[in-house]
């Protein structure tokens, strides 16, 4: 696997090293990645270690040995998909790439959301 660095989360992601049991916890998700990819996916056998999830969602971002990542929505369904669009997946070439194009955007709009609920329990 090749060396990935440090990455600074940001909400709603966070570190698959900060849950309880993270080996296991990861296993889980990396298991249910490799058996929801049919032969016709573009993550099928490759190897893969995750890096982290996005909170309230199926959404993970992993690591691939060449040193891309992917950020894949799981669908949980405990079986191969039949449909190689799902599990839903999107390959960056660098985790600066990804962070750049998902999950600083996406903490932007997190936070954006979170300040709009934040006003309005403020208003009540």
């Amino acid at each position: 696997m090749a060396e990935i660095p440090p990455i600074e989360w940001l909400a709603p992601w966070h570190s698959a090293d900060e849950e309880e049991g993270d080996d296991d916890y990861r296993a889980a998700w990396e298991e249910e990645l490799a058996l929801e990819c049919s032969p016709e996916h573009q993550l099928y056998g490759l190897s893969v270690r995750m890096l982290g999830q996005r909170r309230g969602c199926d959404t993970a971002v992993f690591a691939l040995a060449d040193g891309r990542v992917a950020q894949v929505h799981l669908t949980w369904i405990e079986d191969m998909e039949t449909d190689p669009r799902f599990p839903a997946s999107g390959i960056y070439d660098s985790v600066q790439q990804w962070i750049d194009e998902e999950m600083i955007p996406d903490h932007k709009d997190w936070a954006k959301l979170n300040r709009k609920d934040a006003g309005s329990d403020e208003e009540r």
